[in-house]
């Protein structure tokens, strides 16, 4: 079978919108792999749990109340609950979304 990154990396050839796949999901976590090809954007959404972004390679930018937040390959944020939130490639983009309990 196909590892999920590379499925991901697959779909991202002739995709013009997210490609969401899950990586690991139990009752207290989930992992998900995000792949954006440039300029394509994960639109306004909130998280009822505790959330972390981490972009493995690209360049996104995190846009919530507080404003925008640029973030490079290695880079990582904290997800706030409830608060509405998108995220935006300004190169093409994988990251990793982990969320759950913390």
């Amino acid at each position: 079978s196909t590892s999920i990154i590379k499925q991901v990396l697959f779909k991202m050839k002739t995709a013009t919108k997210p490609v969401i796949e899950t990586l690991h999901r139990n009752k207290d976590l989930q992992v998900t792999m995000l792949g954006l090809n440039s300029g394509v954007s994960l639109s306004d959404h909130r998280t009822k749990v505790p959330a972390k972004l981490t972009v493995l390679s690209g360049s996104v930018i995190y846009n919530d109340v507080d404003g925008m937040t640029s973030l490079l390959r290695g880079d990582e944020l904290a997800i706030p609950m409830n608060v509405k939130h998108s995220v935006q490639a300004t190169r093409r983009s994988i990251c990793l979304l982990t969320r759950g309990a913390g």
